[in-house]
């Protein structure tokens, strides 16, 4: 056949093959038991893959299936043509689903055809279309075979050649009857074009084969952009990839396959409601159609033109554009706006181009009717020194271009110290901070408040954690900054403020010793800054808190007086405006005096003599001891209560004694011993001779006679006849104010009473003068 058109050799030819071995149907279900198939799991199911032309084809025939009496009259016959009268029903046939399985058999068959030279359903190797349908794995109830091929000379015309075939199939009755056999589920479609020896030159041949299976309805359809209005699919106006999802109302379940190449799509899914949405990108601009479908028993078809879809324009926009790691400008609020329909729901898909400096929602959804939608960015503390760096905040949606914005986020990682407040007593603290994983070194900064002062200390170059001040932190307050720096030199920020208050203690000099007189010093540590300090002293013997108390001792002593005999405690803190350091640490400090004054008196030789001494500041009695000389017995007399500064001592007999008085405090501790205090009673006084420097005036001392007013001291010769006599003499000593002559001398010595009583005269001195 010669079609007069276009003047191509034209061929084709009807089998029909069909298996009734399995006569299992699929049932319709009964809407009245309310059966709900189980829900299946979300499963991506793999493409159908047809060439442009041969989803042209299965577009015809299932054009043709939906309306097949429209079908015969564009064609000028009737639909039963060269059939018996009902052969073939006006009634709309289910569309057919591309089948991978049947089209691989199709594409195998004309390809068969071509490269053998051949026009047949059974091929020289006598497989047959059943045979090649079982052999492509396609387990099928049904299977009918339609083949065709157009001749053609020079270039091919894939287009026309696909319509022409599909047009001189459908005029053929037998292969009409194929098309619109209604036990058709599923089609596969090969066309492939060639030298072809039959045809005389070139042909496009063509091999559509029919099939059915035991199976669940099939959602079908295409996926294209009527580019050329013509409200029907053409080659090349196919959408190439994305997905199709049937998600069925009932519960949800989802059903999805990626589109084709060529556009078609196939979901087997179970009865009922579905919504089915279309997924893809056109123009880099992600689009999404959907559509409501009800399945029962048959396939339906569901197109999408892609040229419908709604597309909208969105907007991104922010308060500004500087962000911080953290702070306050580490968190900022977006807006995205779309213009255009804002019929339905739009999620907007968000995306930052670094997660490691910006972080944001994977989504945001701008409800129906609304134009805008906030959300929040939030800066990510990434924990290193990296300088201020850019990233990207990037909005998308279906059926609108990709938005973005760019966003600088600056730099807060800094080093943390471990506290930032902190009261230091030491003059040399350390400080510790928190570090960073990629600083090789940090700096230090110390700035004095208290005084205004610029800059107290600075130190760069710390290649650990902690620093010890090298110099002296005087009284005073003071800021502490820290920053870090990398190996490439790039600086952090400085961190955190640590504010130091500097409150040494200074230390009490000497604690823990005694002072044998009531005025004494009392020392302490000096310590930078200070411009006065506090000294409190407890009297801890009489329980007096603020025994001493001055406020404002310019240096760093104090000289005291009048202090009582007992134990102290002192502390000192170090003073500067508006600022005092704690108390040092409490020194103890003893005041013991030596009681002074120590004599014995009596109203004469024959009288009672009696012990006095000066008072003791602090003392509430007297601990008296004398010892006898003369017999060398220790403690003749001991009395530890005392009371008063003198004793009566009735009890002694004539001889030389020895007196040592104590103080006793009120907490009952005895002090320091006075120097012993030899006397004489009722007896003669030992004379002491002892030569000076001075030619002629020896020294001579005795000791004090109890009761007596005066002494008498002779100098005689070396045959005792006295020379000089002194007889007025008091107190126990005494030198020549005139140089005695020189030669031998003898000398001696008695006491007279007020009664001018003479005690025995002493031992005779001999001594002698050159």
């Amino acid at each position: 056949m010669i079609d007069q058109q276009t003047g191509n050799i034209m061929r084709l030819f009807a089998g029909l093959f069909r298996s009734y071995c399995r006569n299992r149907r699929r049932s319709t279900p009964s809407a009245a038991a309310g059966i709900v198939d189980t829900l299946e799991t979300r499963v991506l199911l793999a493409a159908v893959n047809l060439a442009d032309e041969e989803q042209l084809i299965l577009e015809l025939i299932n054009r043709a299936r939906a309306n097949p009496e429209a079908e015969a009259t564009r064609l000028g016959i009737s639909l039963n043509a060269s059939l018996p009268a009902g052969t073939i029903s006006a009634t709309p046939k289910q569309p057919l689903a591309p089948n991978q399985q049947l089209q691989n058999a199709s594409v195998a068959h004309s390809t068969d055809m071509i490269n053998r030279d051949f026009f047949a359903h059974t091929n020289p190797s006598g497989v047959t279309p059943g045979g090649r349908a079982t052999a492509a794995g396609y387990d099928w109830w049904t299977i009918a075979e339609n083949i065709a091929y157009i001749g053609y000379f020079g270039n091919v015309d894939i287009n026309a050649n696909s319509r022409q075939a599909h047009d001189l199939l459908f005029r053929s009755a037998g292969h009409r009857t194929n098309i619109l056999m209604s036990e058709a589920e599923e089609i596969g479609v090969g066309i492939r074009s060639g030298a072809f020896i039959p045809s005389g030159g070139n042909a496009t041949l063509v091999t559509e084969k029919f099939g059915r299976r035991d199976l669940n309805p099939i959602i079908t359809g295409v996926v294209y952009a009527d580019t050329n209005n013509s409200d029907f699919y053409d080659i090349g106006e196919a959408v190439r990839g994305g997905t199709i999802t049937a998600r069925r109302v009932s519960d949800g379940a989802t059903f999805t396959e990626t589109i084709g190449t060529s556009g078609g799509y196939g979901l087997i899914v179970p009865a009922g409601s579905y919504v089915v949405t279309a997924a893809f990108t056109r123009n880099g601009i992600p689009v999404s159609m959907s559509s409501s479908v009800t399945v029962s028993v048959d396939n339906v078809k569901v197109d999408f033109d892609a040229t419908a879809a709604v597309t909208v324009n969105l907007t991104l926009s922010s308060p500004t554009v500087a962000m911080t790691e953290t702070g306050t400008a580490a968190t900022m609020q977006f807006t995205v706006t779309r213009a255009g329909s804002l019929t339905g729901a739009l999620t907007v898909n968000l995306n930052s181009n670094d997660t490691s400096e910006l972080s944001v929602p994977a989504s945001v959804l701008m409800p129906d009717g609304q134009s805008s939608v906030n959300f929040t960015v939030t800066a990510v503390d990434d924990g290193i020194i990296d300088g201020t760096q850019t990233a990207l905040v990037q909005a998308s949606a279906v059926g609108a271009v990709a938005v973005n914005r760019s966003i600088t986020v600056a730099d807060t990682t800094a080093p943390t110290f471990t506290v930032l407040d902190i009261v230091t007593t030491t003059l040399r603290p350390t400080f510790s901070w928190i570090g960073i994983s990629n600083a090789a070194s940090y700096e230090i900064l110390v700035v004095q408040i208290t005084t205004a002062s610029a800059v107290f200390h600075r130190q760069a170059g710390i290649t650990s954690t902690s620093y010890t001040m090298p110099i002296d932190l005087p009284l005073g307050t003071f800021y502490i900054r820290l920053r870090a720096i990398t190996s490439a030199r790039l600086l952090s920020p400085w961190g955190p403020i640590q504010m130091i208050r500097s409150r040494p203690l200074t230390t009490v000099e000497g604690s823990g010793r005694t002072e044998t007189s009531g005025t004494f010093t009392i020392r302490w540590a000096a310590i930078p800054g200070a411009t006065s300090y506090d000294i409190v002293v407890d009297r801890l013997t009489s329980q007096t808190r603020g025994f001493l108390r001055n406020g404002a001792v310019p240096t760093n002593s104090l000289v005291v007086s009048d202090f009582p005999i007992g134990q102290y405690h002192v502390r000192v803190r170090v003073l500067a405006p508006g600022m005092a350091s704690g108390w040092s640490i409490t020194a103890l400090l003893t005041v013991s005096i030596q009681p002074t004054g120590v004599r014995v008196n009596a109203a004469g030789f024959g009288s009672v003599a009696t012990l006095n001494c000066d008072a003791v500041n602090g003392a509430v009695r007297y601990d008296v001891q004398v010892d006898n000389e003369t017999t060398g017995v220790s403690q003749v007399i001991r009395n530890v209560n005392v009371v008063g500064t003198s004793l009566a001592m009735p009890t002694l007999t004539p001889g030389s004694y020895t007196a040592v008085v104590r103080a006793i405090d009120s907490a009952n501790r005895t002090h320091s011993a006075s120097a012993p205090t030899a006397f004489v009673l009722n007896s003669s006084t030992p004379l002491t001779y002892a030569a000076t420097t001075l030619a002629g005036r020896p020294l001579f001392s005795w000791i004090t006679v109890a009761g007596a007013v005066r002494y008498e001291l002779v100098f005689a010769n070396a045959s005792l006849v006295p020379q000089i006599t002194l007889s007025n003499l008091t107190g126990n000593q005494y030198q020549p104010a005139v140089p005695l002559a020189a030669g031998v001398w003898r000398a001696w010595i008695r006491a007279f009473d007020g009664s001018g009583n003479a005690t025995v005269v002493s031992n005779t001195v001999a001594f002698t003068l050159v």
